[in-house]
């Protein structure tokens, strides 16, 4: 039998660059009893004092839980934080294997380390009873789209432990589209749901024409009267030009399907009055564009 401790540096750097990933063409698989199957090598190489054989098992199921095809059973979460919490232990980093093991507990409480491998009063079964009776601190909500639904060590909910290792998995409609181990503190892709399109703004109410004050006599007199025919019916043609583009909005609206029923009756009644008017100035412009030509031909 040897005993060889992993220095407490080489288990941290081994630690940060376990770094969770999702890709859809990924090469990988893995399952729950793959797990359950490293905790069990864990333990072996646990009870012959093995620990580059642990470290080299911490790497190996942190990775299967990137490659997981279904969603993580809670045994099989603690499985994991139980491996790391040995190779934590044997690599002297206590806290990092209180913090694993308090993980391993919540997930799943009703494991008891083998009698013959991690006897009762051994250090580590110690560590975790001291583990089992820590408080945590507040957890960390995740942000994703309300079609999703994300799991943490197995189970169901938004809300991860900030103080603590843990598993994250996000499934859309029941299928497994990323998992990944992270750890205390570590960081997640960003899932927060793209705001709400904005709402069109409604279209400008046409602004009043004015009547110009009366011309001055002389002054009319003076001009020919087919130059306020041509600019009335200019005028006219555009006031028409604005009743069709409000038309215009207003039915669009009318047409939309985001528009609620409520306002459907009230929009065509609008689309409809603006249609009347853009007739009838529209005609009136034609009206008075013939009259001015007209003039002009007797003036």
């Amino acid at each position: 039998m040897r005993i060889a401790y992993v220095p407490f540096f080489t288990s941290l750097l081994s630690a940060l660059l376990t770094t969770p990933a999702w890709a859809d063409d990924r090469a990988c698989s893995a399952t729950d009893d793959d797990i359950q199957r490293d905790l069990e090598d864990t333990l072996k190489a646990f009870s012959e004092m093995d620990a580059d054989a642990i470290d080299a098992l911490r790497d190996q199921v942190t990775a299967k839980v990137d490659c997981l095809d279904d969603v993580i059973s809670p045994a099989a979460a603690g499985a994991v934080h139980r491996v790391d919490a040995i190779g934590a232990f044997l690599g002297r980093d206590v806290e990092r294997a209180e913090l694993s093991l308090r993980s391993a507990g919540l997930a799943d409480p009703g494991y008891v380390f083998p009698e013959e491998i991690v006897p009762s009063g051994h250090p580590l079964d110690r560590l975790a009873q001291q583990a089992a009776e820590r408080d945590d601190a507040e957890p960390t909500e995740i942000a994703h789209p309300p079609e999703t639904e994300i799991h943490v060590d197995g189970t169901a909910t938004d809300l991860r432990p900030s103080d603590r290792p843990a598993i994250v998995q996000r499934a859309d409609d029941g299928v497994l589209v990323w998992s990944g181990y992270v750890a205390m503190g570590g960081h997640l892709p960003d899932w927060t749901p793209p705001p709400p399109e904005p709402e069109p703004e409604p279209a400008p109410e046409p602004e009043p024409v004015i009547a110009d004050a009366p011309p001055d006599p002389v002054s009319v007199a003076r001009r020919k009267p087919t130059v306020e025919l041509a600019v009335a019916a200019g005028g006219m043609a555009f006031v028409g030009g604005v009743f069709y583009a409000s038309a215009s909005v207003s039915y669009s609206r009318f047409r939309n399907a985001n528009t609620a029923m409520e306002d459907v009756a009230g929009l065509q009644k609008r689309t409809n009055n603006l249609m009347t008017a853009t007739l009838i100035t529209e005609g009136a412009a034609v009206g008075l564009g013939i009259t001015s030509a007209l003039t002009t031909v007797r003036f």
